[in-house]
């Protein structure tokens, strides 16, 4: 025999006495037995040793395959995170500029607010010129012409008062920053409406 076929042969039997005293097999039951029992159990303990070999190799297979799934799992662990720190970051300027277009929609619905208490004085203003012409009208019935026309043309100075207050009132109110302030918010506003299909 060569040395490696000893070696071989060394090793068989080393496996084989360690498989023997897993399944409990006494050395003495086995030097008992007839040599046609020894023969018959080698053929079975190589069979055993096979299947045991078969197992080993499945269980490395299986340790192999458990590894790669654990490396596949955290390669996709970590392309999920970079995918959303990069969305995150993504996100950050998008959210300034939602809230500057929510602070000047808040200084435009102030600047409309203050407008429309505007609007409510005038229409105040003109209730009480409406009112007065019914008293005038009423006082013109009572009264001579020539008071009449004396009251005419005080209600009419009275009015253009009323009017220029008005218009001095209308020329204050700054148009062209509302209208910038209302295309600043659509400039913003459209890329979020694209963003989620609108």
């Amino acid at each position: 025999m060569s040395k490696k076929n000893k070696k071989n042969s060394t090793a068989d039997k080393k496996n084989t006495e360690k498989i023997l005293d897993q399944a409990g097999i006494d050395e003495s039951v086995k030097s008992d037995e007839p040599q046609n029992a020894i023969s018959v159990d080698k053929v079975e303990l190589n069979e055993l040793l096979a299947v045991l070999k078969d197992i080993q190799e499945n269980e490395r297979k299986e340790m192999d395959y458990a590894q790669k799934q654990a490396r596949f799992s955290l390669i996709i662990s970590i392309c999920c995170l970079v995918f959303v720190l990069i969305i995150g970051l993504c996100m950050i300027p998008l959210i300034s500029k939602v809230s500057k277009l929510v602070d000047q929609a808040g200084e435009v619905i102030v600047e409309v607010d203050g407008l429309i208490d505007q609007v409510n004085d005038l229409v105040d203003e003109a209730q009480i010129s409406v009112d007065n012409m019914e008293e005038i009208t009423n006082d013109l019935a009572d009264l001579d012409i020539e008071n009449l026309f004396d009251e005419v043309d005080s209600l009419v100075v009275s009015s253009e008062d009323s009017v220029t207050e008005a218009m001095d009132k209308i020329d204050q109110i700054d148009i062209e920053s509302l209208n910038n302030a209302i295309e600043d918010l659509e400039a913003v506003v459209e890329p979020m409406a694209k963003l989620f299909g609108r």
